[in-house]
């Protein structure tokens, strides 16, 4: 099957990342950060000071015992903090120069439906879901009406998934076949118009999308394949998780390398880098810039943050000079304020909206309806089917200056409640 997606954009910016890995970067500290993981409380099994394998268990989510938390390296535990309401604020991990210790599972065959979810409990690999609606990671014990894997991506600065692709197609399939035996849907595996071949498998149907950003993003994939809301939910997961699931069933250890998108005004040399799932993300540029004052951004400048670590769903990092920040409104201006509060402002509606939305939802009235927090008419509107990456876009190219983002996760914790 082949879609293509009409509308979007794509957004050149400098520093364009070269599509081959020329670093492998084994980063200092890797952690978990609270900000990945909003509706999960911690009960820690470590403290600061102890010395971790990597896939042992660092804490579980009080209200979900199921759901497991695991070390992504080896070393010393060098930072634990909380946030409101003990919440999650970060976990980090300092690695040693000591011997490594990866910790084993055992391994169920791939068609033990629940030897295979128990596995991916306990090894930390459930927090790579997330369903739609909601974007939360899914309960331990509920089954998607289907299951998404991106294995395309359209942000600025990104990574072209098929190089890695070629490289892991066998652990790829692998971690799909354990992927079907979670739904009794469908997995839908999207892809770019030339990504490599990924065989027959039971169950899980190859979809090629073409088009402008964002034709790489989960949202667009199900609105297009399985439009979600109250009565039916899907996860959706990214394709390097997928590969590190195949690794494990294959190895029984944990696989938390990731090849990332190092890239921006700031790189000297744009390119992917092979590193460390949460890895610290001074280490993988340093070296490698040539700005005095710049800014790191973990993920899509559209849709990322400013952060030390590596997110936990991202793949790229950006590194932008301060300097080029320019005073008018844009991506790098959302950037600066994006955890600043912003006062709302009027929405002007112009063509850029709906020429950007590539879902079929009327842009102008659902900004509106986020505006002013009217739950009832967003969920009417479509916004079951967002998640903040979604509304990128918009936000860009919005004059009212309006991050949209958390106005859209206000309304979609309402509804939820």
């Amino acid at each position: 099957m082949q879609i293509t997606i009409r509308r979007g954009r794509d957004l050149k910016l400098p520093g364009e990342p070269a599509q081959e890995v020329k670093l492998t970067r084994a980063v200092r500290t890797a952690a978990l950060v609270g900000s990945d993981l909003p509706d999960v409380r911690p009960d820690f099994a470590v403290e600061v000071g102890d010395r971790v394998s990597a896939g042992q268990t660092l804490f579980i989510d009080r209200r979900r015992p199921e759901l497991t938390f695991c070390a992504p390296i080896s070393g010393r535990v060098s930072q634990l903090r909380r946030g409101p309401r003990r919440a999650l604020d970060l976990i980090a991990i300092e690695r040693e120069d000591a011997e490594a210790q990866v910790r084993e599972f055992r391994i169920p065959p791939t068609s033990d439906k629940e030897g295979v979810r128990r596995l991916l409990l306990e090894a930390g690999q459930w927090p790579a879901f997330r369903t739609r609606p909601f974007e939360r990671i899914p309960e331990p014990n509920a089954q998607p009406a289907a299951i998404f894997v991106t294995a395309i991506d359209t942000e600025p600065l990104c990574a072209n998934p098929n190089g890695v692709l070629r490289q892991e197609i066998e652990p790829f399939r692998a971690g799909l076949e354990a992927l079907r035996q979670l739904t009794d849907g469908l997995v839908f595996v999207c892809l770019a118009f030339d990504a490599p071949p990924i065989g027959d498998i039971e169950r899980v149907q190859a979809v090629e999308f073409a088009g402008s950003h964002p034709a790489g993003l989960p949202g667009t994939h199900i609105h297009h394949l399985m439009p979600v809301g109250r009565k039916r939910s899907v996860w959706h997961i990214g394709y390097q998780d997928v590969i590190a699931i195949g690794r494990l069933f294959g190895t029984g250890r944990i696989w938390s390398e990731r090849i990332v998108s190092v890239a921006g005004s700031a790189v000297r040399d744009p390119c992917l880098v092979r590193t460390t799932l949460g890895a610290d993300l001074n280490d993988l540029v340093a070296g490698n810039s040539h700005a005095a004052d710049m800014e790191l951004v973990s993920g899509s400048l559209l849709s990322g943050r400013p952060a030390r670590f590596l997110g936990r769903y991202h793949l790229q990092v950006a590194a932008m000079a301060l300097g080029r920040r320019s005073n008018g409104q844009g991506i790098l201006t959302r950037i600066a304020d994006a955890f600043g509060k912003q006062e709302t402002a009027a929405i002007i509606p112009v063509a850029d909206h709906d020429s950007v939305m590539a879902l079929d939802i009327a842009a102008v009235p659902l900004l509106r309806a986020l505006s002013v927090g009217d739950a009832e008419t967003a969920e009417r509107l479509g916004c079951l089917e967002l998640a903040e990456s979604d509304v990128a876009l918009l936000t860009h190219v919005c004059p009212s200056g309006v991050d949209y983002a958390p106005l859209l996760r206000g309304v979609l914790e309402e509804i939820e409640q």
